[in-house]
């Protein structure tokens, strides 16, 4: 099981996207991932001196990422005793991923109506790397070949409006998808589920393809929050 300190900050390597931004903004990215990452960990004290000297920047740009994050709820004070990494809220999981099970349904049925054969030979060769990773368990490898069909998935669709909202729901998931990746078994299901997919969209099965991108997802949070309240309680609020 996961212990508090078992991750710690890597080195600080500055965004060359945010480049022009301010340093307000990228304190705010950098934290903000780090968050999603679980290099700082759900509960964990959090100080602006330290994550000044982390980043190599004053304490004001710090602060104002702060306040941006407590905002957005990704951070919460308690009087006196000062800066936490917010819990992981159960209750907004499993509705992140109710919205996630609808929208990857119709990303599903437009991938099947509007897939190219070349489009098809993308998704197989994603599948197929992940179906080698599983063999290998090696889950850094198996967790981007997953991504990477999701996402090839969600271009294919060719619905942008989707894509936005989809990529946003699970960038707010991320930490739960970090948090569970070493306590689940080799995820031999999930690629199962992702080859099952494939097939029904190469065979043109709107109804299938629709009906196993829904189970696939509620498969997923339902595992999730299994292993959240098994091995790691200490960190979840319902």
């Amino acid at each position: 099981m996961l212990a508090p300190g078992d991750l710690s900050l890597p080195p600080y390597e500055p965004d060359p996207a945010l480049a022009d931004q301010s340093m307000t903004l990228q304190a705010y990215a950098a934290i903000r991932q780090a968050i999603v990452d679980v290099h700082i960990r759900p509960g964990e004290p959090i100080a602006e001196n330290t994550l000044a000297r982390w980043l190599g920047m004053s304490r004001t740009p710090v602060r104002e990422a702060i306040l941006r994050l407590r905002q957005e709820g990704w951070v919460y004070s308690i009087h006196r005793k000062g800066l936490f990494v917010s819990p992981v809220s159960l209750s907004d999981f499993r509705e992140l991923f109710e919205t996630l099970e609808g929208l990857e349904s119709i990303v599903a049925r437009l991938v099947t109506e509007r897939a190219t054969p070349d489009d098809l030979a993308r998704l197989r060769s994603i599948v197929e790397r992940q179906e080698a990773a599983t063999e290998a368990d090696d889950r850094e490898a198996w967790t981007a070949a997953s991504r990477d069909f999701h996402t090839a998935l969600a271009e294919l669709a060719g619905n942008h409006h989707i894509a936005d909202v989809r990529a946003r729901l699970l960038d707010q998931a991320g930490r739960v998808s970090r948090l569970t990746l070493r306590l689940r078994p080799r995820p031999t299901e999930p690629t199962a589920e992702h080859r099952a997919l494939f097939e029904a969209i190469a065979a043109g099965d709107v109804d299938r393809a629709m009906l196993l991108a829904h189970a696939h997802r509620a498969h997923m949070r339902a595992e999730a929050i299994a292993l959240l309240e098994q091995h790691l309680p200490q960190i979840v609020v319902r």
